[in-house]
C-alpha cells in the first residue's frame, strides 16, 4: 500500500507499512506502552480462544437449535476463534518487532495482521447482521420461516460473507496510492459542506423560532380575547343574577307588606266583631234592664189594684222600639198575649 505526501519541495512517496514501521513514527511511542499492548493482546487471545471453542463445543452438543440459525452461530464463533487464533498475535508480534526494532518482521506482521484483521471483523459483523435478521424472520415469518430460511440458503449467504470479507482485506496489499493532498481536498469540501448545513440549520432555527413566536402571539392574542369575551360574559351574567336577585327580594317585599295588611285587616275585623259584640251585649242588657224595671212596675200596680189582669210585660225580643214609644208595658187583649200574663 503507497501514500503520496505532498508539500513544497515535491512529492514523496513511502508504503504505509514503512509509515508504521518506521523509527521517527513509532520511536516516540514509549517501550512500556508497547509492551502493554503486546501483553493485552496475548491476553485477549487465550480468552477468546477458550470462550468460542467452549461455544463450538456446546453448539455441537446441542441438538434443538433451527439448523440455519446454528449455522450463523458457528459462524461467529469460528470468526470469533480465528480472531483470537491468529489475528491478535499478529497483532503482538507486530508490537513486539517495533519494541526489537525488526523492521523487516514489523512489515510483514502488519501486513499480515491488516488483512486477517479486516477481513475477520467483517465476516463478524455480517454474521452478528445476519443472525439479527434470522431472528426478525422468525418473528414475521412464523410457521413459513422453516420453509424459507433454509440451510443451503444460509451456506451461501455465510460463503459470500467470507469472499467479500476476504476480499476486502486483500485489497490492503494491493499497490494503490492514497493522495493526502485529495484528503485534504476531500476533507475541506466535507467542512465547506458541514458550514453550509450549519448555516442552513441556522436558518431554518431562526424561521422555526420566528414562526414558534408568531404562533405564541396570535395564541396569547386568541387567549386574551377568550378571556375578555369570558369576563364580558361572567360580568353580564353577575349582573343578570343581580337583577334576579333584587326582583326576588322586591317579591319577597310585597309578599310581606300583603302578609301585613292581611294581618292588619284580621285584626280590624276582629275588633269591629269585637265591638259590634259588645253593643249588642249593651242592648241586650239595657232592654233587660228595662223589662226588669217593667216588670217591678206591673207587679207594684197589681198588687195596688188586683183588678188589673190584661197587662204583660214585653218581651225584650218581641217588641220594638215603635211598640215601647211611651211606656214599656203594653196592654194586650186576651187570646193574643205576649210577654209574661199576670
Amino acid at each position: 500500500m503507497w501514500t503520496t505526501n505532498f508539500d513544497r519541495g515535491g512529492t514523496q512517496a513511502k508504503t504505509l507499512q514503512e509509515l508504521f514501521c518506521f523509527f521517527p513514527l513509532v520511536g516516540v511511542l514509549q517501550q512500556e506502552f508497547n509492551i502493554s499492548l503486546f501483553t493485552i493482546n496475548i491476553l485477549l487471545s487465550i480468552t477468546a480462544v477458550l470462550g468460542n471453542f467452549l461455544v463450538l463445543v456446546a453448539l455441537h452438543k446441542e441438538s434443538s437449535l433451527h439448523p440455519p440459525s446454528k449455522l450463523l452461530y458457528r459462524c461467529l464463533a469460528t470468526t470469533d476463534l480465528l480472531v483470537g487464533l491468529v489475528a491478535q498475535p499478529l497483532n503482538a508480534t507486530y508490537w513486539m518487532s517495533v519494541v526489537q526494532e525488526h523492521w523487516s518482521l514489523c512489515r510483514n506482521a502488519f501486513d499480515a495482521a491488516t488483512i486477517t484483521s479486516f477481513a475477520l471483523c467483517g465476516v463478524s459483523l455480517m454474521t452478528m447482521m445476519a443472525i439479527s435478521v434470522d431472528r426478525l424472520l422468525a418473528l414475521l415469518l412464523g410457521l413459513r420461516y422453516k420453509q424459507i430460511v433454509t440451510l443451503t440458503r444460509t451456506y451461501i449467504i455465510v460463503a459470500t460473507f467470507w469472499i467479500v470479507s476476504s476480499v476486502a482485506g486483500l485489497s490492503h496489499i494491493l499497490d494503490y496510492r492514497i493522495l493526502i493532498c485529495s484528503d485534504f481536498s476531500v476533507g475541506r469540501k466535507r467542512l465547506e459542506l458541514n458550514i453550509r448545513r450549519l448555516r442552513q440549520r441556522r436558518r431554518d432555527v431562526k424561521i422555526k423560532a420566528s414562526i414558534a413566536s408568531l404562533q405564541a402571539k396570535q395564541l396569547a392574542e386568541r387567549v386574551k380575547r377568550d378571556n375578555e369575551v369570558r369576563e364580558q360574559e361572567f360580568q353580564e351574567e353577575m349582573v343578570q343574577r343581580e337583577l334576579e336577585w333584587k326582583l326576588e327580594c322586591r317579591k319577597r317585599e310585597l309578599d310581606q307588606l300583603r302578609r301585613k295588611r292581611e294581618d292588619e285587616m284580621a285584626v280590624i275585623s276582629a275588633q269591629s266583631q269585637a265591638e259590634v259584640a259588645r253593643l249588642e251585649h249593651e242592648i241586650l242588657g239595657q232592654e233587660f234592664n228595662e223589662g226588669k224595671a217593667c216588670n217591678d212596675e206591673i207587679f207594684k200596680v197589681s198588687k195596688s189594684s188586683p183588678s188589673l189582669k190584661h197587662y204583660v210585660v214585653p218581651s225584650p225580643k218581641a217588641t220594638s222600639e215603635v211598640e215601647r214609644k211611651d211606656s214599656p208595658c203594653t196592654e194586650v187583649k186576651p187570646g193574643i198575649t205576649k210577654g209574661y200574663v199576670f
